[in-house]
């Protein structure tokens, strides 16, 4: 079934106090050509429940931080909420049903207060997915 990994290729601004769409727009690799790296989603093409990671790497330290799944532009799952003095490399996962056709997932990045760029490269914020189970 479809698999992908992606990963930010440059650093990117991550607003305070609100939910801002991670730019996942670099492959590592992508089965099913089912990531875009245009619009940052994952677009399976075949019905089932996915699995679905997320590690992000956000600086400067000392600011509230969360990871959102968003399903179809809407949140469907939290990562953990938390505050870190230092540097922030967190992960969050989520398993969801996905219809193989018109279903995609993206991920989006909160910052409670102040200081807010984000940081980028394959060993600090990488988004990926896989089928666990077809439908």
């Amino acid at each position: 079934g479809p698999i992908f990994s992606a990963y930010m290729g440059s650093t990117q601004s991550i607003s305070s106090g609100t939910w801002t769409k991670v730019n996942f727009d670099t492959k590592e690799f992508d089965s099913a050509s089912c990531y875009n790296t245009s619009t940052y989603r994952f677009t399976p093409n075949v019905a089932g429940y996915y699995q679905y990671n997320c590690t992000l790497y956000l600086y400067p330290g000392g600011y509230e931080g969360i990871i959102g799944f968003y399903k179809n532009g809407s949140l469907v799952r939290y990562g953990q909420d938390f505050t870190a003095s230092t540097l922030w490399i967190f992960s969050a996962s989520t398993m969801c049903y996905m219809n193989g056709s018109t279903d995609y997932m993206e991920i989006y990045a909160y910052r409670g207060t102040t200081g807010s760029t984000g940081s980028a490269g394959p060993q600090f914020s990488i988004f990926q997915g896989f089928l666990v189970r077809a439908a």
